[in-house]
């Protein structure tokens, strides 16, 4: 697959995800040295949102710009977004807050919990910014053909619903369990 974006004063129009993407009203966002259009094979759904919450940080020279995916979801938007060792990080973490809250019924692992929450609606999109950004230098650095760069920066990006289904079902699988022992205590 290769790099199917028009030049930076049309539209896209995606088959596969049934989306346009007015190309013109993308912002001018800092990506170091990598383009545009790298980026944009890269993030592949939603590119208008991330776009403009990088250039939001990039104008007010921060990197918070909220996004409620990330905060709702935390841990399944990462998956979904293909940050795979986040979200097991992630999924550890709140894990972790959610068993400890429910064992001490503490305000402060409650507040905890919600902080978590928070951080990710704060700095999911920075965090997915720094996330694409090393991905495709990574890629460029290790492939010259600029066709088969494309390919696979299609191939690295992007999103996986396969991902978010194995999480949920890992999830629930967890709930129940929980519940199992707990009701068996």
């Amino acid at each position: 697959m290769q790099n199917n974006f028009p030049p930076l004063n049309s539209k896209f129009s995606d088959k596969k995800t049934k989306t346009t993407i007015d190309i013109i009203n993308l912002p001018v966002i800092n990506l170091g040295n990598i383009s545009e259009n790298e980026m944009m094979d890269f993030v592949k759904v939603e590119t208008n949102y991330y776009f403009n919450g990088w250039k939001l940080g990039q104008e007010r020279k921060t990197q918070i710009s909220w996004n409620w995916a990330a905060f709702l979801f935390p841990v399944f938007w990462l998956a979904y977004r293909k940050m795979y060792l986040l979200a097991g990080i992630a999924f550890c973490l709140g894990f972790l807050l959610s068993f400890i809250t429910e064992i001490t019924h503490s305000y402060i692992s409650l507040i905890s919990e919600l902080l978590f929450f928070i951080i990710f609606g704060l700095w999911g999109n920075a965090m997915y910014l720094k996330h694409a950004k090393r991905m495709v230098n990574a890629i460029r650095v290790k492939i010259q053909d600029e066709k088969e760069k494309s390919e696979i920066i299609c191939r690295q990006g992007g999103t996986s619903l396969i991902s978010l289904i194995i999480l949920i079902l890992i999830t629930v699988i967890t709930i129940v369990t929980m519940g199992i022992v707990k009701w068996t205590l």
